[in-house]
């Protein structure tokens, strides 16, 4: 008998190696477990969250799931329980209560892997269920679920305790502990002996509830449980501290550290140290709140040690800043030294993504200046007013900032006529809502492919005709324009547009100007209430097209990670 078909496909549409949510309509690899993850907005899952799905069906995933954990959970905390007699017999001869319990864990753990293998065995009808001990060891990651300090009715002890881990003394690999809230002081955190431990990808995660009341407590918590030195990845997650302990960002002790990731830390009113971590290529900062200033601490530490540094960031590659909300300030490094010794700031900086920062007006020097630059996002920063022009510029994102002056590149051909932009830029999404107006350009710019306009004035999209390499372009929302210009016919490299959102349109160019986009491939047209079906006469020729018909459109090349 085949296995019965989860019940959560219905929400998702399947593809060779994963699924496109029906909600958000955003792809990801995996099967019905990941599903249930995205649906449910489960941490620890590596999948983003859906921020479409409704309520009724977000509660039935999240049920699911809780019902999940709690089934295996009973079976652990049962054998747990058993712990005080069972050690009391055989096995106290070799080894004590606390290597027992740690034992169980052990085997829990095992359980789940075992589990999760037998299930994705079952979705691939060729997929062989065989491997050995010492390659789930090379292949080991827990995650692991704090319990409170309080008892059951029997007296035994409820779920695991920090110090639990100590025992697993040649735990290797990945480990995501939880529930941190529940450690009561640096002691208990050091009873994990994390310091020990061989662990390259580390996730502490506390409870978002009851955050603002865990100041110092945080503090010493995260300052004993710092890490072996080989760690490569380090996640963060509604830490509650107002500072970091020293041990984040150390850079005479990680030298491996690749990736950090610091995630609602909602107390803290200062970044951490980072500047001088010498491998550091993924930076990720979300929702710090009380943060009003990036200063000199993100750079370098206070005692001097930067005179002996020549660049700061010397690796990152990645640098996301989200949902700093407080943040006005970013200071440049060169501004607050007093040597010359430090040359260069963010010298591989490839992606650059800043969003919900209301109160950020300027970025740093360092910024203008960064000539690896290949991808900037911005969205949502009402008072930025400036962005980095680089030359090495290959894909520009803006999104709800209204103050904005100038945009790199592409600025400077549909504002002030062509200064020199990068030669390099590819892609542009670009939503207006400032007021402002646009001079006319006869500029030619060669290499922009792909451009996405929304909620722009029909003047600014008059400076299309001079992007002659387009290859694909996502016009939304046009209030007044009836008719698309003739020079539509110039785009003669032009493979795929989407018109979304014009309220007045009626006609396209005129047939001769249609048949001149011979590599238009296709063509989507939604939202656009006046079409009139006789212009379709004019695109006979393309191969897909779809009038105010299906689902919203969606086009991967304008997608990007928020």
């Amino acid at each position: 008998m085949g296995r019965q078909r989860d019940q959560f496909w219905d929400h998702a549409e399947k593809l060779n190696d994963g699924f496109i949510c029906n909600y958000c309509e955003k792809e990801f690899t995996g099967g019905a477990t990941r599903i249930k993850a995205h649906l449910a907005g489960i941490p620890g899952h590596d999948i983003q969250a859906c921020n479409a799905v409704p309520q009724d069906v977000q509660e039935k995933a999240q049920a699911t799931q809780k019902k999940r954990e709690t089934q295996v959970t009973q079976g652990t905390n049962k054998k747990l329980k058993s712990v005080s007699t069972s050690a009391s017999k055989s096995k106290t001869k070799t080894q004590g209560k606390e290597e027992y319990r740690a034992e169980i864990i052990l085997n829990d753990v095992m359980d789940r892997l075992i589990a999760n293998v037998s299930s994705l065995a079952t979705e691939h009808i060729n997929f062989e269920l065989s491997f050995k001990v010492d390659l789930l060891e090379t292949l080991f990651k827990i995650r692991f679920v704090l319990g409170t300090n309080s008892k059951s009715n029997d007296g035994s002890d409820e779920g695991y305790r920090i110090k639990e881990l100590g025992c697993l003394k040649n735990l290797e690999g990945e480990i995501d502990i939880y529930n941190l809230e529940n450690v009561e002081d640096k002691e208990e955190a050091q009873s994990a002996k994390l310091k020990e431990k061989e662990i390259f990808k580390l996730r502490l995660n506390w409870n978002c509830s009851g955050v603002e009341d865990r100041y110092d407590k945080d503090v010493k918590v995260l300052e004993g449980l710092q890490p072996h030195p080989n760690l490569k990845s380090l996640t963060i997650h509604f830490y509650g501290g107002k500072k970091f302990p020293s041990w984040v960002g150390l850079s005479s002790l990680y030298h491996n550290l690749i990736e950090i990731n610091l995630s609602y830390c909602m107390e803290c009113e200062e970044v951490p140290t980072l500047g001088q971590l010498p491998s550091l290529r993924v930076l990720k900062i979300r929702g710090m709140w009380k943060v009003s200033c990036i200063g000199s601490e993100f750079y370098f530490y206070s005692d001097g040690s930067y005179r002996n540094t020549i660049t700061l960031f010397p690796a990152l590659r990645i640098l996301k800043l989200v949902r700093m909300e407080t943040l006005e300030e970013w200071k440049d490094a060169k501004e607050l030294t007093t040597t010359d010794e430090v040359l260069s700031v963010f010298p591989c900086l490839e992606e650059l993504s800043i969003g919900c920062c209301a109160e950020l007006r300027y970025l740093p020097d360092s910024l203008h200046t960064c000539v690896s630059l290949q991808k900037l996002v911005v969205w949502d920063c009402p008072e930025l007013s400036s962005l980095p022009g680089v030359r090495s510029l290959q894909k520009l994102v803006v999104e709800d900032c209204p103050n904005l002056m100038s945009l790199p590149g592409v600025g400077s051909i549909i504002r002030r006529g062509i200064e020199d932009p990068p030669n390099g830029l590819q892609c542009v999404i670009y939503s207006e809502n400032g007021d402002f107006r646009l001079p006319s350009t006869s500029s030619i710019h060669p290499s922009l492919q792909k451009l996405k306009l929304a909620n722009c004035r029909d003047l600014l999209l008059d400076q299309i005709q001079y992007f002659i390499a387009l290859k694909i372009l996502w016009i939304q929302g046009s209030d007044e324009m009836v008719a698309l210009p003739e020079w539509f016919g110039n785009l003669s490299s032009l493979q795929e547009l989407y018109l979304l959102d014009w309220w007045e349109l009626v006609h396209l160019p005129t047939e001769e100007a249609m048949r001149r986009l011979t590599q238009l491939k296709t063509l989507i047209i939604y939202d656009c209430p006046k079409f009139e079906d006789n212009e379709l006469i004019k695109i006979s020729h393309v191969p897909w097209v779809q009038i105010n018909d299906g689902k919203r459109p969606r086009c991967l090349d304008f997608e990007y990670e928020d």
